[in-house]
């Protein structure tokens, strides 16, 4: 599963810019629409990315309960 995301977190972005610079190739370069045309579409393929990697992060488990009591025992 892990493997498929992150082929998704390369591919998919890909396809998005790609699919947008194919658009945009004929567009004049310094038009306010081409340049917020590319920003949306940088901005919602890192967005994109970064909820897949946040989604890929080890879940820890963490016992506070258990190091708080841990910690008052070696002070004393």
């Amino acid at each position: 599963m892990k493997g498929f995301m992150y082929t998704i977190i390369v591919i998919v972005p890909c396809l998005i810019i790609g699919t947008t610079m194919y658009v945009v190739h004929d567009w004049p370069a310094n038009s306010v629409v081409t340049i917020v045309t590319l920003f949306v579409a940088f901005v919602v393929s890192m967005a994109l990315v970064t909820v897949i990697y946040l989604k890929l992060l080890p879940f820890v488990k963490t016992n506070d309960d258990t190091q708080d009591s841990d910690d008052d025992d070696t002070h004393n």
